[in-house]
Formats: C-alpha cells, structure tokens, sequence
C-alpha cells in the first residue's frame, strides 16, 4: 500500500499497518516527517521511485490535493485509492486526476495531533 501523506494521521496509522506485513510506502515531500516514517515503510518523494501497489491511501490535507495528485501522474497506477480526508468531496479530486480508477472515500473517526515527526 502507498501511503500519501506524512502528518499525524499516517505516523498513527503506519504502525498499526505494518503489523499486517504487507509492503508498505509512503510518499510526501522531502522532509524530517518522510525521513522519520521510514521506520515502518519505504519513502519516496518523486512518483519515479514509487513501487507497485494494489491500493493507495490518501491521508494528506485536501487542499493538497492538486500538488499531490499532479506529482503522482508518472507512478505505477493502483487498483484502488482509498481517500481517508476531511473536506467537500475530497475523492473527486482523485476520481478526476486518475481516470478509471477506483476511489473510494472512508469515514476517519481519530483525533490524531502530531508532538514530534513519525
């Protein structure tokens, strides 16, 4: 699974997904917060260097949406996107930029705050 994002939402989520043993990325900006995540999944900051995934998980802020989906253009597409955000109809923005695939939208009901990066 990729994982886009490397807020508070992906540093709770990312342990609790690497117990399942599956292969795991994330992908996000250059920064401490994608460094500190490679504890439990390989990181990339550029869609050349994203592996393979049956599904992707979208826990990024909406509004960083277009970015987002702009540098994932050149990745290996999934089977599945899985948008975990707040926000008007966040999963049509991912609908739109990848055409044909399927993407869903779940109901987050953690209140997660970040203290430090990872």
């Amino acid at each position: 699974m990729l994982v886009i994002g490397t807020g508070a939402l992906a540093s709770f989520l990312l342990p609790k997904l690497a117990r399942e043993g599956k292969p795991l990325q994330v992908f996000g900006s250059p920064s401490v917060r994608l460094a500190a995540l490679r504890t439990w999944a390989g990181v990339a900051s550029d869609a050349r260097a994203v592996d393979v995934h049956q599904g992707w998980l979208v826990v990024c802020k909406s509004w960083q949406n277009p970015a987002k989906i702009a540098l994932l253009q050149s990745a290996p597409r999934p089977g599945t996107i899985l948008v975990l955000q707040n926000g008007l109809s966040p999963e049509e923005a991912w609908a739109g930029g990848f055409p044909g695939l399927s993407v869903e939208r779940a109901l987050c009901t953690y209140g997660v705050a970040s203290v430090a990066p990872g």
